[in-house]
């Protein structure tokens, strides 16, 4: 199960921690990948289907996973140029953050 995880940095930390998510995705994913991607080919040149299958599957999670921390690493990116770029709006507080105490006293 995937699940979103946040926290906050500083605005002029925002390109270094992007880096480091990007840093961590390859070098942590993509070597793995090709050594699996071998043992593919290798597997179904002894005609062994069934564990290329399997290679090739954990070989697609894995690129899943890999695409979503891009995706991740985009959707910061495009938040940080929206902000340096004074493309974002002010923050309001949602309505139901009003003093609840109000809406009592209000009613009786």
């Amino acid at each position: 199960m995937r699940v979103t995880v946040s926290y906050s940095v500083e605005l002029d930390e925002v390109l270094q921690t992007t880096a480091e998510l990007i840093r961590s995705a390859k070098e942590g994913s993509l070597e793995p990948l090709i050594e699996k991607l071998e043992e593919a080919l290798t597997l179904i040149s002894k005609e062994d289907e069934k564990n290329a299958i399997r290679h090739l599957d954990d070989t697609r999670q894995e690129l899943a996973k890999i695409d979503l921390r891009l995706l991740d690493c985009i959707s910061i990116l495009s938040g940080y140029q929206n902000v340096t770029t004074g493309n974002v709006e002010d923050f309001k507080a949602p309505k139901d953050s009003e003093d609840k105490s109000e809406k009592i006293d209000e009613k009786g």
